[in-house]
């Protein structure tokens, strides 16, 4: 399943079945992205994070995850662009 960060705030809180993949798409390409895993174990760009873990991505334009386990639990949120700062 693909989705689009195309609204405001660009967030997204997902809940994900075990092996059930996404790919994120940035609406700024410019734009990072935050990921903090509030609960379970994701796969997501050749991190493996688990709950409480937080990292962000740069010039990405679009991230794919993967649920590693039942009902996990993600928050991703579109980092502002700096780049035209």
């Amino acid at each position: 399943m693909i989705v689009e960060l195309n609204f405001h705030p660009p967030f997204l809180l997902e809940n994900l079945m075990d092996e059930k993949k996404q790919i994120i798409c940035q609406k700024n390409k410019n734009a990072g992205l935050f990921a903090f895993v509030i609960k379970g174990a994701f796969e997501m760009e050749g991190r493996l994070p688990h709950a409480r873990d937080g990292w962000a991505l740069w010039d990405t334009g679009a991230a794919e995850m993967k649920a590693l386990s039942n009902d996990a639990i993600i928050l991703v949120i579109e980092l502002p662009d700096v780049s035209s700062s």
